[in-house]
């Protein structure tokens, strides 16, 4: 399955999406500006998340992201203002501590 680079951009009906793990990357823009997104559940089996994928979703307040996850692009989160959890298996706060670097304290291990 195939999600296109700004397939959602500034589509500001959205609140809460769940992408599977059939979609193994979300590109960059995908999501870019949905204001009205709350919450984003990455399943096991995405793989990389693109650069701007999620900036500027100002609404956006948790993340989670699975263990499948290896690469979290520049900036993907930039601008989401009102995030107060991001999600991150155990283990992987380290790897995405410069992707994240915003966001420190509000990232919890599962």
């Amino acid at each position: 399955t195939y999600l296109g680079e700004e397939t959602f951009s500034e589509c500001e009906s959205l609140q809460e999406i769940s992408i599977p793990g059939s979609i193994a990357r979300i590109p960059k823009d995908a999501f870019w500006a949905c204001h009205g997104l709350k919450k984003v559940v990455m399943q096991e089996g995405v793989k990389h998340i693109g650069g701007y994928a999620f900036a500027f979703c100002r609404d956006l307040e948790e993340v989670i992201i699975p263990s499948s996850v290896t690469k979290i692009g520049w900036c993907a989160f930039k601008g989401c203002d009102s995030l107060h959890t991001i999600i991150l298996p155990k283990g992987k706060k380290e790897l995405f501590a410069k992707q994240l670097s915003h966001y420190e304290d509000k990232i919890k291990e599962a």
